[in-house]
């Protein structure tokens, strides 16, 4: 935006007075301004706008690299993030982005991927010490808030229990995925038939083992750069 105004329960921004910009208030912030948080992980701040633009945008299509949005420049238009109506999936791309980026890379006296395995092997309960450090690096880059100077984690008690009700609905009680059985569907009533989802299509046979593509080659790099095929979960 042409102007940067300050609103009512601002959380991100510094004060910087070194230069004025075109504002009531004759200030411009670090974090604030064109650089608000933007998609579903609300990427935010100069540093993580230019990481999009340089991987993803017009940097990396100025520089002959591929670029799936070459001709958008995240830096000079960081809202295109939520308002290309020809790019809707953006705001998703975005916070993909940012988590394989800095999410799950994070190993700083905490390892994202190791406490993930030890999470998972553990029954997915832990107290939530795993959502909360997770929740630490994405709302103030560190895994144990305060980091320093950054303060406590916004909203950390609704993150815990929203992260909850998500396991609550993919996971059975015994800890195995739900499957897609009648007993376990939300219920209908009180719908009409018009309002009724459901796939009308013929169930799909599965493929037998003869069937499956036969990889016999090297194994396929992960999202985290390891060796799928290698590891144990």
């Amino acid at each position: 935006p042409q102007y940067c105004e300050d609103y009512i329960g601002q959380r991100a921004g510094r004060y910087d007075h070194s230069e004025p910009v075109m504002n009531r208030a004759n200030r411009t912030d670090v974090e604030g301004c064109c650089w608000w948080g933007r998609g579903v992980i609300q990427t935010t701040g100069i540093c993580n706008f230019g990481m999009l633009n340089y991987f993803l945008g017009k940097r990396a299509a100025d520089e002959g690299r591929p670029a799936r949005y070459g001709t958008i420049d995240f830096c000079k238009d960081p809202s295109a993030i939520c308002n290309r109506s020809e790019h809707p999936e953006l705001k998703w791309i975005a916070g993909l982005f940012y988590w394989m980026q800095s999410v799950q890379t994070y190993d700083n006296e905490w390892n994202y991927m190791d406490s993930l395995k030890e999470f998972v092997r553990g029954g997915m309960d832990d107290d939530g010490a795993f959502i909360d450090a997770v929740s630490g690096i994405v709302n103030r880059g560190c895994h144990n808030p305060p980091c320093d100077t950054t303060g406590a984690v916004d909203g950390g008690h609704e993150r815990k229990e929203n992260f909850k009700k998500v396991l609550e609905v993919l996971l059975a009680p015994d800890g195995k995925l739900w499957t897609n059985s009648a007993s376990n569907l939300p219920s209908t009533s009180g719908w009409t038939d018009q309002e009724l989802p459901g796939d009308t299509s013929p169930p799909q046979s599965q493929p037998t083992t003869s069937q499956l593509p036969q990889n016999n080659g090297p194994a396929s790099l992960g999202s985290n750069g390891a060796e799928d095929e290698a590891e144990e979960w």
